[in-house]
């Protein structure tokens, strides 16, 4: 990911470029076209849909861990957050885990669902966290697993 500081624009090789406005939640991927942007899809995300959004670009193409979407979502932020999130999250049981996850595996399900068309996705890595992709030819997302040793 290349970010353009004039212009704004997220360049993501293989989708184009990408121009986001978190204040209003506009999302766009566009292509150049003789020198000139050229709209191809956009949508507006709302509410921690923009939150995610800006942690999966800071990270991209790289993985966000899950704590920092669990501070975002609880609108918590610092070091010290981070790592009570991490430990709460590493020390938790898989019924408590999934009590912590599911708002935020909500969130993501309505962004997959806007994000889609336009070629992108959010992959899950198991037990570890997200990261924006690149979706299938088909249209489906694919989730990452993480095995156990």
């Amino acid at each position: 990911m290349q970010i353009v500081e004039e212009t704004g624009y997220v360049s993501i090789e293989e989708i184009g470029r990408i121009a986001f406005h978190p204040e209003s939640g506009i999302f766009a991927v566009l292509t150049m076209q003789h020198d000139r942007p050229l709209l191809r899809h956009a949508t507006t995300l709302v509410g921690n849909e923009i939150s995610f959004m800006i942690t999966l670009l800071s990270h991209y193409p790289k993985l966000a861990p899950r704590e920092e979407f669990v501070c975002t979502f609880r609108g918590t932020e610092g070091d010290l957050a981070l790592a009570r999130c991490k430990k709460e999250l590493d020390a938790a049981n898989r019924v408590a885990t999934d009590r912590i996850m599911r708002p935020i595996r909500s969130t993501f399900h309505r962004m997959r669902k806007k994000l889609e068309p336009m070629g992108l996705t959010v992959d899950t890595v198991y037990e570890t966290g997200f990261m924006l992709g690149l979706g299938e030819e088909n249209g489906t997302r694919k989730t990452l697993s993480r095995r156990a040793p």
